[in-house]
């Protein structure tokens, strides 16, 4: 059944610490970016955290971004900007807003470990459509997102999420390596706009020091920037 097709994929890409080094690519009507960053992701039992630091290019180059996805109490966020030598606190909502002006928010990587329920669309070779819906609305931005599933291999190949029940993005999700899809390709039904993440690596066995994600890693330098 769907709860079944759901727990398989959440078992392939089951992990407790997550590097990753990725490329991220921003079309739109009049706008081109590209950026190569790296993601520390590290899951406890209340928490899930985040921490993300661009390489590319220089203009946001150790621009820092840590967030605390805590389930029992509000999220908490701090964005370290070097060209202004400042860490920033954002507050809480700020992970449903696009994430460094991609079509991309913090809800769409979070999307297998908030607590949902599934619903069986379809099921007709080669794929099967799972929509999936959170039990509690405020936990995401999406009223829920409509997963389509490979049945041999038991992948998702794309996930179209809706707000107010209307579609309003889709992702694809390509080339997997290990239970891991390593380009996702979202695109903004209403802005028409597309971001591309290509994952250049990928590492679910190091552990990532807690401290890594403590406010104090993003303190700014004493001297002006």
């Amino acid at each position: 059944d769907s709860l079944d097709i759901i727990t398989q994929i959440k078992e392939k890409q089951e992990w407790t610490d997550n590097t990753q080094h990725l490329y991220m690519v921003i079309d739109g009507k009049n706008t081109h970016k590209e950026y190569e960053l790296v993601t520390h992701l590290k899951k406890t039992p209340d928490t899930l955290y985040a921490h993300a630091q661009f390489l590319q290019p220089k203009t946001v180059t150790n621009t820092q971004i840590i967030i605390l996805n805590h389930s029992n109490q509000d999220d908490e966020m701090w964005l370290f900007l070097p060209a202004l030598n400042r860490v920033t606190v954002l507050k809480d909502g700020n992970r449903k807003r696009a994430f460094m002006g991609s079509d991309f928010a913090f809800d769409d990587f979070m999307l297998w470990d908030i607590p949902q329920s599934h619903t069986l669309i379809s099921k007709e070779d080669p794929t099967t459509i799972v929509s999936i819906r959170p039990t509690s609305p405020s936990d995401v931005q999406y009223s829920h997102w409509d997963v389509t599933i490979d049945n041999a291999t038991r992948h998702p190949q794309k996930i179209v999420f809706f707000v107010d029940e209307q579609p309003y993005k889709s992702m694809l999700l390509k080339d997997y390596d290990k239970g891991f899809p390593t380009k996702l390709v979202m695109n903004n039904l209403q802005s028409k706009s597309t971001t591309t993440i290509t994952l250049l690596s990928i590492d679910t066995t190091t552990v990532i020091p807690l401290e890594t994600f403590n406010k104090e890693t993003l303190t700014p330098s004493k001297a002006a920037p």
